[in-house]
């Protein structure tokens, strides 16, 4: 059926909330993961003829140019919206996008609790003051899940809901295929790649009246820039692009010629670096090694735990997302399907929004993409979080005959147990059933009615979409008035609702890390592209320690233990707050309104110190006997080996020799780490890692140090941009 395309109309003014949340978990998960830092402002080759400026945001520039330009332009595009009225209770928010929680924790008290006080202004006490505070700012970490653009229009809107999205352009197309060969005339072959993919992007597909051989020639002039970069693969991708785009019969001597050069080269060169195969695999879980168990506890809810003893480095789970969704200012470097960075571009037949890896990426997000592609623009102007996005995601995944055959076991009652399932027949738990998603938790037994007002419009916003996108059928006049909801209209809409209440605390960060130079660990960091819900994974709990490190290729995320766990004990991630960096007063609110639990985790219990509290003059020996910490000068001065506990007598200069030992290892794997042997530098750590399990107590700076240096490690092995490449000089 033909795509509408949909846009907004409007006579009053966008609504001014702001804020930066990506969502979250359990009782309670926001976007776990990272640390919600967004990516430098890159130099941009605009798809668009005269788009706006791209502001920066974090203030510096990297120097690498998307392949398109951002969808951040549509916001002028589509947004001439109509207003009826603002919602009530609008708040400015400030909340970054990160992670976390535990599924059983008690949770805090939710917005206006507190504020009775203010009736009687005399009576306001200090503890008043603060809980207000408190109960103001976990609103505005909520509001901030559901709006992050402050030019949005979603507190704003009516029902008018109009076509609109980016078209293709011969013009534009031609234009950056002449700048292409330019740039390749002068040997700048990868700003060559960028114009080509810009003229790929917006070029006619075959069967228009205006295509020509635009699009075959750009894939054509393409492969032979990706030829002298040396990307082989790429480069014979393009090739057969370009053959099925219908290029001229007359030239395809050149193109069958370079084929079997990239094919010859292809011989000699390494294979891409993909994540590790699990060795062992669990019984129940599909995407988990058989170290990982799910149990249950009412105080708690479902948590993962060890089913045998965890050494570190092992690997516990490789998942691809049950649905993901790229950050709408990353369109331009990245495919919107396996969140990959992209250097040669596949467009979307249709629209010039967005881009792909690669065919098979392109296809396989045409389920999901039909729906989103005439919408996509709008909803990106409405200033909905990629949480929203990701609620529609998951709808648009399976589309609606899929729901209308699981309506029945929708409306059936479904009580946790001993070990989560996903259908009634027990089958092992697979990440990409939608049961699996459906029964995360929610929490909306503690929610506020203004939190469901403003979820429930949230809800109805994206189905308006979904309406003129034709996902509900035939679009016609009467979809544009407000008339009553079809029962699959209100089927849907109640999944949208629950989307939005569990993706807030069951979503992850997507992240890609980046260097300054390959091997070069210095300044280089996480960066957030992206959210994406990984049920498997939404059982781990939160430590303010953390026990795991996160390692994306593209969106499938692969998770490693950083430190020993015995069997049956839980195994718990970080949510984003760590007691090295943080203060357990700044953890328990952060983590108390961000995701609705009060952390009992044991840094918390015992309060231990961060980096700056920390004194480095002191190590607590593990006693051999009971385990407990023997307090003792750090030098070794006058080591001290009777347990305060058990009264044992340990000899402290052999465990001093031992400790030694332990940080020569330590330092050595910093040293390759550095010089840019990150592989070879993970077994050292991890080697050190399990000693001071031996010899000492925790908290110890040096070992969570190691920890932090092999996450780093683990990360640098999966998606990994190098802003400056090293060049490659290609015969």
């Amino acid at each position: 059926m033909p795509r509408k395309q949909a846009t907004m109309t409007s006579d009053t003014n966008p609504s001014k909330n702001s804020g930066s949340a990506a969502g979250g978990k359990k009782r309670g998960k926001n976007a776990k993961g990272g640390t919600g830092k967004a990516d430098n402002k890159t130099v941009s080759f605009s798809a668009n003829p005269d788009p706006p400026a791209q502001a920066p945001v974090n203030g510096a520039s990297n120097g690498d140019a998307p392949v398109l330009a951002s969808n951040a332009a549509s916001t002028e595009a589509a947004g001439d919206v109509t207003s009826s009225a603002s919602s009530p209770g609008d708040a400015t928010t400030t909340a970054s996008p990160s992670a976390g929680s535990s599924d059983g924790a008690s949770p805090s008290d939710g917005a206006g609790d507190a504020v009775g006080s203010l009736d009687e202004p005399g009576q306001v006490t200090e503890a008043d003051k603060m809980a207000i505070a408190k109960a103001g700012y976990k609103r505005l970490c909520s509001d901030a899940t559901l709006q992050t653009k402050k030019d949005g229009y979603f507190r704003t809107f009516d029902s008018q809901v109009k076509p609109f999205s980016r078209k293709k352009s011969a013009t534009h197309a031609e234009r950056e295929k002449e700048c292409g060969n330019r740039h390749f005339k002068e040997k700048k072959y990868r700003q060559a790649v960028c114009s080509y993919s810009q003229a790929v992007v917006r070029a006619p597909q075959p069967g228009d009246p205006d295509a020509g051989d635009l699009l075959s020639v750009g894939y054509a002039n393409r492969s032979a820039a990706l030829l002298h970069m040396g990307e082989f693969r790429l480069c014979l991708q393009d090739i057969e692009a370009a053959l099925g785009a219908g290029y001229p019969t007359r030239l395809r001597y050149k193109l069958l010629d370079r084929r079997a050069t990239c094919q010859l080269k292809l011989v000699l060169q390494q294979q891409e670096e993909e994540l590790p195969a699990l060795e062992s695999r669990s019984d129940h879980f599909l995407s988990a090694s058989s170290a990982v168990d799910v149990t249950y506890s009412p105080g708690e809810g479902r948590f993962a735990v060890a089913a045998r003893d965890v050494k570190p480095g092992d690997l516990l789970v490789v998942e691809k997302p049950h649905a993901s969704v790229l950050m709408a200012e990353k369109t331009g470097t990245h495919c919107i399907h396996c969140l990959k960075r992209v250097l040669a571009a596949f467009p979307c037949r249709e629209c010039s929004g967005v881009m792909f890896c690669s065919p098979a990426c392109a296809a396989a997000a045409e389920p999901y993409h039909r729906w989103e592609c005439s919408i996509q623009d709008v909803l990106q102007a409405s200033g909905m979080s990629p949480l929203c996005h990701l609620a529609l995601r998951i709808i648009t995944k399976h589309g609606l005959e899929f729901f209308q055959k699981l309506r029945p076991e929708l409306e059936r009652a479904r009580a946790p147990g001993d070990r989560p399932s996903t259908d009634s027949a027990g089958k092992q738990y697979d990440p990409d059933n939608y049961l699996a998603v459906h029964q995360l938790v929610t929490l909306s037994e503690l929610r506020k009615p203004e939190d469901f007002f403003h979820r429930t419009l949230m809800a109805v916003l994206l189905l308006k979409h979904l309406r003129v996108a034709g996902f509900f059928g035939a679009v016609t006049e009467d979809d544009q008035a407000d008339r009553a909801l079809s029962s699959d209209e209100l089927l849907v809409g109640s999944l949208l609702l629950h989307h939005l209440q569990l993706l807030q605390f069951n979503a992850h960060e997507v992240g890609e890390y980046v260097m300054m130079e390959p091997g070069q660990f210095k300044q280089s960091r996480s960066v957030y592209i992206g959210v994406a819900v990984y049920p498997t994974v939404s059982f781990f709990n939160h430590s303010c320690e953390g026990g795991v490190s996160r390692c994306f290729v593209g969106d499938t995320l692969a998770v490693h233990s950083v430190m020993p766990v015995a069997a049956g004990q839980p195994i718990f991630e970080n949510y984003g707050p760590i007691y090295s960096h943080k203060a357990k007063p700044d953890r328990q609110h952060w983590l108390s309104s961000r995701y609705w639990f009060d952390c009992r985790c044991v840094a918390c219990e015992e309060n231990w110190p961060d980096y700056d509290q920390y004194d480095i003059n002191t190590v607590l020996l593990r006693c051999t006997g009971c385990g407990a910490g023997i307090e003792n000068d750090a030098s070794g001065k006058d080591p001290v080996g009777d347990c305060p506990k058990c009264g044992k007598k340990n000899n402290a200069v052999e465990l001093f020799r031992q400790l030694g030992g332990a940080q020569e290892n330590y330092h050595s794997a910093m040293n390759m780490m550095h010089e840019g042997e990150p592989k070879k530098a993970l077994r050292l750590f991890y080697r050190f890692i399990e000693q001071c399990q031996e010899l000492v107590v925790r908290p110890n700076r040096d070992l969570s140090l190691c920890q932090e240096a092999a996450r780093m490690c683990l990360a640098a092995q999966g998606s990994l941009h190098c802003i400056r490449q090293k060049k490659t000089n290609v015969a």
